[in-house]
């Protein structure tokens, strides 16, 4: 997981690790997911998602290319719990 300097904390398959990261699984109707896909801006995607049980899920993900220099946040456990420290706190 990485935070981009502008950008909402993302996940990408270039910064994956053994580490795991907090997460939520939702289930959307097909009529729901393709609206949601269609609204996606890039360089956000979706992809496969390997889960702590070994199954895997449709994810959504961001382009290696967005991410390159990109600050690894992945320490954080996820990206609520990254956007919950204080302000002027170490990363």
């Amino acid at each position: 997981m990485v935070q981009r300097p502008d950008e909402t904390p993302t996940d990408t398959a270039t910064t994956a690790t053994a580490t795991g990261i907090a997460g939520e699984v939702w289930r959307l109707p097909a009529r729901g997911f393709a609206t949601f896909v269609a609204a996606l801006p890039a360089p956000m995607t979706i992809g496969t998602v390997t889960l702590d049980d070994g199954s895997d899920v449709t994810g959504f993900l961001v382009e290696p290319y967005a991410v390159e220099g990109a600050e690894d946040i992945t320490h954080h456990g996820g990206w609520r719990a990254y956007r919950e420290q204080p302000a002027g706190a170490p990363a």
